[in-house]
């Protein structure tokens, strides 16, 4: 919020009351995922591509003065985003090859994926290395994969899932292959394996 600030100020107290408002009464996977299942198939396309500027607009306007925007080479620091533990161990990707990186990664979101846990699986962890957004990125991620699971009849036990040491292990284990070809392939298999077990069919549930 220092490096973003609005005109109207706000304080940190209600910016987390605003995004967890947001987050209860108007961005519910639920309602996202019902709507999209009665639409054409390029339509979802079209939705899955333009989710993550949408949704960080939606959560940050009134909070931030980026909101909706990819991260900047003329935003502080060059644009450069540090995440993950114990100190900051990931760089996210170069601000001018975001757009590009995104959108490979969003376009694995098919509307007709014959093993979506795996697709939002690989997505999520591609979505979160990237870190298009200075903020967000976790929260938005998590949105679109439940989005995109209800879509296909799943649903997923995030709150669960982060509670478990195991999930940051296997994600950060992941992130830290990325750019090792002969590696990368062995920890994504993992991470997929540990995120299929917090997921369940709709029809399970019955």
């Amino acid at each position: 919020m220092r490096d973003f600030p609005v005109s109207s100020e706000i304080s940190l107290d209600r910016a987390i009351e605003r995004i967890k408002d947001i987050c209860n009464n108007y961005l519910r996977a639920e309602k996202i995922a019902e709507k999209l299942k009665r639409s054409p198939d390029d339509v979802v396309t079209i939705v899955f591509q333009r989710l993550p500027i949408a949704l960080h607009k939606r959560l940050f306007e009134g909070i931030l003065s980026n909101a909706g925007e990819y991260r900047k080479e003329i935003d502080p620091n060059g644009g450069e985003v540090l995440f993950g533990p114990p100190r900051n161990e990931f760089k996210g990707t170069e601000p001018e090859n975001i757009a590009q990186m995104l959108t490979g990664n969003i376009a694995t979101l098919t509307p007709n994926s014959i093993a979506p846990v795996d697709v939002a699986a690989r997505f999520y962890q591609r979505f979160v290395y990237i870190h298009p957004f200075h903020d967000g990125n976790g929260r938005i991620a998590r949105l679109i994969v439940e989005i995109y699971l209800l879509y296909h009849h799943f649903q997923i036990d995030f709150e669960h899932l982060k509670k478990t040491t195991r999930w940051l292990k296997q994600l950060n284990y992941c992130h830290r292959k990325m750019n090792i070809p002969q590696a990368y392939p062995h920890s994504l298999k993992w991470w997929v394996h540990h995120f299929r077990k917090f997921v369940v069919s709709e029809s399970e549930l019955l």
